[in-house]
């Protein structure tokens, strides 16, 4: 809580119209964005009505100090009530000091004392998109600037499809696939490296991997070997009965120790345990299977008395 002595923070509007030569140029886009928390990627996707920001040239033939002259919040002008900030910039304009016309047109425009001029409004036209495909460009290749919460970007949606996501589908992005997409990306990966991964999408808990876990693996019928119908060597390519020995195709994942409330989420069909599923199906695809052994502190192992309402099994032995 903010004691007596201070006061209440000026609105962002407010601080980027009185300092508006002071902000670096993209930097005042991003902000300015947030006042109407409009998609950063909007520019050039949507309608030019729907756009939150209007970018204007400056009327002057003097070279200015800083990138933006002036910044204004208001309505459309096109009077559909629809909020928008207007920002006059100094550079790349069809008219003042780097304005491509000729120099008695420059001139014209700039002499005009009107600021509502029918031929700066209608070069205005021009000069947004030109200046809204610069902003464009410069989000292209800044990952961290373009980057959306919900992976709906256009980077993220590359890496989705290197790691084998489907874009569209928006229940298993996960940031922290992401954050390890480099690792993703290998031809084959290590225990070590899937327990790292797991470790990391837990906050920290330790993790490790026992492999080789041996399994029995069920026989499919068709599959069987049955006397007097197939041609196969006992021993070699046959085996009798309906399941086999797999000393390979299973894996066991140790959680833990953890605290008593980690353990609750990573118990069957919470949150949790559902994420390392998933996690999991995604890093092996299915191709082994794996079991989880938790293990809780024994500081906060909790002690169960008759009478009590604990799960048996999960939260008492």
């Amino acid at each position: 809580m903010a004691n007596t002595g201070r006061g209440a923070p000026e609105p962002l509007s407010t601080v980027l119209e009185r300092d508006a030569p002071y902000f670096n140029f993209f930097q005042a886009v991003r902000l300015a964005e947030r006042l109407t928390n409009s998609s950063e990627s909007s520019f050039g996707e949507v309608r030019a009505s729907a756009e939150t920001i209007r970018f204007h040239a400056k009327k002057s033939m003097a070279f200015a100090p800083s990138d933006i002259h002036k910044i204004t919040h208001g309505t459309d002008e096109l009077g559909n009530g629809s909020y928008k900030t207007h920002m006059v910039v100094t550079f790349m304009g069809l008219y003042g000091p780097s304005s491509p016309l000729p120099a008695h047109l420059n001139e014209m425009v700039v002499n005009q004392a009107s600021d509502n001029s029918d031929l700066a409004d209608f070069l205005d036209l021009f000069n947004h998109r030109l200046v809204s495909m610069l902003v464009r460009i410069w989000r292209r290749s800044r990952y961290p600037v373009s980057f959306q919460t919900n992976l709906s970007d256009d980077i993220s949606r590359v890496i989705s499809s290197m790691i084998g996501i489907d874009p569209t589908d928006s229940s298993l992005r996960n940031q922290v696939l992401f954050a390890n997409s480099p690792l993703l990306v290998m031809r084959s990966m290590s225990a070590k490296v899937v327990a790292d991964i797991i470790s990391d999408a837990l906050e920290g808990v330790h993790v490790t991997i026992d492999e080789f876990t041996p399994r029995k693996a069920k026989i499919l019928e068709e599959q069987r070997w049955l006397l007097g119908k197939n041609a196969s060597e006992l021993g070699v390519d046959a085996m009798p009965g309906a399941f086999v020995d797999d000393p390979t195709g299973k894996f066991t994942l140790n959680v833990g120790p953890v605290d008593l409330e980690m353990f609750r989420t990573l118990l069957f069909a919470r949150p949790n345990h559902d994420k390392i599923e998933k996690l999991l199906n995604q890093i092996v695809q299915g191709n082994i299977i794996h079991q989880m052994r938790l293990s809780i502190l024994n500081s906060e192992a909790p002690e169960w008395r008759l009478g009590e309402h604990r799960p048996l099994g999960h939260e008492a032995w």
